[in-house]
């Protein structure tokens, strides 16, 4: 029933993801240059290192059961604070926020 709400809500939160297609994102790293796979490696290692800080932030032992939603709590976090700069910055310019990422 919970999964039926879910779907059926109209509402969009920034921290309901879709699953990671992990099959699709190996295959791609296969397919980039050198470069792109450094930067990949490097963006996934920092990552890790900030899981683990708030890991011990939150006295959370990284191999319980518990881990797992403290590290979703860092990921609707980090969501939420990425969102929010964008709509600081956009309203010190004046201006609307970017329709691309790029």
């Amino acid at each position: 029933r919970l999964c039926d709400l879910r779907q059926s809500s109209s509402a969009w939160a920034p921290w309901r993801m879709p699953a990671v297609p992990t099959q699709a994102v190996t295959r791609a790293l296969c397919l980039v240059g050198p470069e792109q796979r450094l930067r990949a490696r490097d963006l996934h290692l920092r990552l890790e290192m900030l899981s683990d800080r708030y890991l011990q932030v939150r006295q959370v032992d990284p191999d319980s059961v518990g881990a797992v939603d403290v590290e979703s709590e860092l990921s609707q976090v980090q969501i939420c604070t990425d969102r929010l700069q964008e709509v600081a910055l956009c309203l010190l310019l004046q201006r609307s926020p970017p329709r691309s990422r790029e």
